[in-house]
């Protein structure tokens, strides 16, 4: 182990309603499949989560939520599938600008704990 590599102080953003978790890492990284695949199949596959486990993700911030997050569609020719609502979108975009706030701050924080000397 290199003894000269610096420490770095880590976050994500988790926000949480009450005790109930609404959105965690997981869910941010559901949420963006969603958008690149349009199906919640196809985003649990490319995860590699479970359907249910993803199913139970989105059911419980749809829950949470004072808008709905996802919206899901059966049938047609294409089979059905899911879509990021615009309360979803603006969700996303939210917890984007916090985390790029967030890593600044980290990466202020960082500089000032390796000017210590251990």
């Amino acid at each position: 182990m290199n003894n000269r590599s610096q420490f770095n102080i880590e976050g994500n953003i988790r926000i949480m309603k009450g005790d109930e978790l609404f959105i965690g890492p997981k869910q941010y990284q559901l949420f963006k499949q969603i958008i690149k695949d349009g199906s919640l199949n196809a985003a649990s596959q490319n995860l590699k989560i479970s359907y249910q486990h993803a199913w139970n993700l989105l059911n419980k911030m749809n829950h949470i939520s004072p808008l709905p997050l996802i919206i899901s569609y059966k049938g047609g020719n294409d089979g059905g599938g899911c879509r990021v609502t615009n309360f979803g979108l603006q969700v996303i975009q939210l917890i984007e600008e916090k985390e790029s706030q967030m890593n600044k701050f980290l990466n202020n924080i960082n500089q000032d704990f390796n000017l210590c000397s251990f």
